[in-house]
This record gives C-alpha cells, structure tokens and sequence, in this order.
C-alpha cells in the first residue's frame, strides 16, 4: 500500500468497466498492478442496489477482482464520520485522521461471497433506501429555495450566479458551513461540541471538511442560484457524499457521463484543501495509453 498510488472507483466506473468488457483487459489489470484499490462503502450499497440479478452479481464479481490484489473497502460515509468523531472526543490532542482504521473488511466479504447481496429481497430494499433518501435530500434544499427569496428581495441583490460567490459566506463566523459542520459532528459524535472543538476538528480532519463542503454544493445550486444561467453543480446526494472518501485516495475515478461528479468533487477537494485528484474514466484510460472500445 504505501508503494502504490492509492485509487477510489466511483460506482460508474464498476459499470463502465462491465459494459466495456475490461474485466480481463489491460484496464482493469493495471487498476490492480499499478495501484492499491480502495472501494468505497457507499459503492458498494449502490452495487448491491443494482435490480437486475445476474447484473447486480456480474457487477459484484468484477468488483471482488479488484480485492485480489493490493486493496481494501472502507466503511460508508456515516461511519467513517462517527469513527473519526469518537477518536477525537476519546483523545482530541493525540487525533490524527490517517491513524483512525475505518476499513470495512465485512464489506469486503460480501463483495467476495455475494452471500446477501443475491438475494432479489435485499437489493430491493437497498434500492428503496437509497431512492428515498436521494429523493428527501434534493426536497430537503428545494424547501428552503422560496424562504431566503424574502432576504434577497430585502436586500436588492440577485442571486448568485457563481460558487465562488457564497463560499466567504458560507464560512464566515456563523455561516452555513459551521452550522452543517456541528450538526454532523453532534450526530457522529453523539454530543454537541463547542465552536473552538469544531474549528479544531474541522481544521485536522480532511474527511470532516469534504463532508460539509459537499453539502454546500445543493445549497449554492439548488437553494441559492440564480436559474437563469448560473454556475451548475448538478450533483446527486450520494455522488456528493462520495467526497468523504477523497482524502483517502491519491485518484478518485468518475464515469458519470455529463462529469457532473468530476466537477464537483474537483471543487470540493480543492476547498477541503485536499490533493486528490479527481478525473473522468475516460482520461484515467488514456492515461495507461489504453483506450476502451466504445459500444
């Protein structure tokens, strides 16, 4: 691990793969020579939501290939965040983020043995929790679009037509991106902490600032910004929450087809202050000078 560049394949990337036919090709045999694989808790849960029987364990059976050479699998993003929040209440002075283990080697199992993830019954009621969640998250920040209507009418302003606009905002003492980063800290912690702690946590733990910087994303794009031509950040809930697991990549890999995902998360490192790079599946491929055929 600490000789190979560390890797995070987006759940695209697993389809991708599967519909390119590079199981065996020199793609996915370089994602497993040139550099240690981490897969992603939150992939997986999207892996095992897949409908489709012999799908869903094609994809599963890919994904445990990548497990035979150098690799592992970390937990969802509410547990790392609960696991790296308990380290700090336990030692906030002796906290250092990369010593906290939020492998999931069950989850590794399970991509493994297939042993759940077969049943029709359990992808089904994965498949429910991830759509009705996705679907609160996005009504959660259309809700709030009509009520700061009043504050920009007060002011004479227009709304925002750029992120760079509303991030001093969001930051500054009392902004939105506080208020969103006790709020996580409470619920991973399981107590409320003190402004100077937050700040302290914040500031040591790569992870905690990605979260909340992805939060801010639907903020600017579906509760601020201006409609009518406005800087788009067109992500969906858990594309966005993969942004938890950048500081734990060297390359973080997206095959979404518009590179809303790449765009976003691109944005979110470099306001985390977080050196991974973010790229499309498509340049990641150039890269190994190996091109995937095109269906």
């Amino acid at each position: 691990m600490q000789c190979l560049p560390v890797i995070c394949p987006d759940t695209s990337v697993h389809n991708r793969m599967m519909k390119d036919g590079l199981e065996s090709g020199a793609v996915f045999d370089a994602l497993k020579s040139r550099y240690f694989v981490r897969l992603m808790g939150l992939s997986v849960e999207e892996l095992i939501a897949t409908p489709e029987t012999a799908t869903r364990l094609s994809l599963l059976g890919s994904a445990s290939k990548l497990l035979d050479g150098p690799s592992d699998c970390l937990y969802p993003p509410h547990e790392v965040m609960r696991m790296l929040a308990s380290a700090y209440e336990a030692d906030p002075l002796g906290f250092d983020w990369l010593s906290v283990d939020v492998s999931a080697p069950g989850y590794a199992d399970e991509v493994r043995s297939r042993e759940l993830s077969s049943s029709d019954e359990v992808a089904l009621a994965m498949a429910q929790y991830i759509y009705e969640t996705k679907k609160d998250f996005k009504a959660m920040w259309r809700r709030v679009r009509p009520e700061v209507e009043p504050i920009f009418q007060r002011d004479h302003e227009p709304r925002p037509s750029k992120l760079s606009e509303v991030i001093p905002h969001a930051v500054a003492d009392n902004g939105l991106y506080w208020s969103i980063a006790k709020d996580f800290y409470a619920r991973a912690a399981g107590t409320p902490a003190s402004d100077a702690k937050i700040h302290d946590f914040a500031e040591r733990c790569p992870p905690f600032r990605s979260a909340i910087f992805a939060m801010i994303m639907p903020w600017y794009h579906v509760t601020l910004r201006d409609w009518n031509g406005g800087e788009r950040f067109d992500c969906g809930r858990n594309d966005l929450l993969m942004a938890c697991y950048l500081p734990y990549a060297d390359e973080f890999i997206s095959a979404e087809k518009d590179g809303a995902q790449e765009k976003c998360l691109a944005e979110i490192a470099r306001l985390a202050g977080v050196k991974t790079t973010v790229r499309s599946y498509d340049d990641f491929c150039a890269s190994l000078t190996v091109l995937p055929s095109v269906a």
